[in-house]
């Protein structure tokens, strides 16, 4: 499904000349998203545009905060326009995952603990035996996990 949304259509059944680079991470993005956050997350735009913009911002900050010596970096990273972008990219994927983990976990509770999903939002929550994690960063991770070393 992802190949068919964002791949161009052939006119006329005629192949075509595409940049590949530009449509790759948008497809791995899509679907990394499927096994890590399921069918409902999977399709949704903000999710995927916020994934994709935290791995290119994550990357330039990473790159950035190397240029400074080790002891700065705690305050540095606060100045940095791409660490800004990268913070605000985590709390956009809060709003988007906290209402679906409260959602499940209210249904988990509803049917006696009965686990219904098979994603990385249930294998994180299986882990965490009830003891707090960030669940946004680490789909956040995840993705940059998997867009970075794929799409290279």
């Amino acid at each position: 499904m992802a190949l068919l949304d964002i791949l161009p259509k052939p006119a006329n059944g005629e192949w075509s000349t595409i940049n590949i680079r530009s449509k790759i991470l948008p497809i791995i993005a899509r679907i990394s998203s499927r096994v890590f956050l399921g069918e409902e997350l999977c399709r949704n735009e903000e999710w995927l545009k916020v994934t994709q913009q935290y791995t290119i911002d994550g990357m330039r900050a990473a790159e950035e905060l190397r240029l400074w010596p080790a002891a700065l970096r705690p305050i540095v990273h606060w100045f940095l326009p791409s660490c800004q972008r990268a913070r605000a990219h985590v709390k956009v994927a809060r709003s988007i995952i906290d209402p679906v983990l409260k959602k499940r976990r209210q249904e988990k509770a509803a049917n006696g603990g009965k686990v219904e999903h098979d994603d990385a939002i249930e294998w994180f929550e299986r882990t965490a035996k009830g003891k707090y994690y960030d669940p946004a960063v680490a789909q956040l991770v995840m993705s940059l996990a998997a867009i970075h070393t794929t799409s290279d």
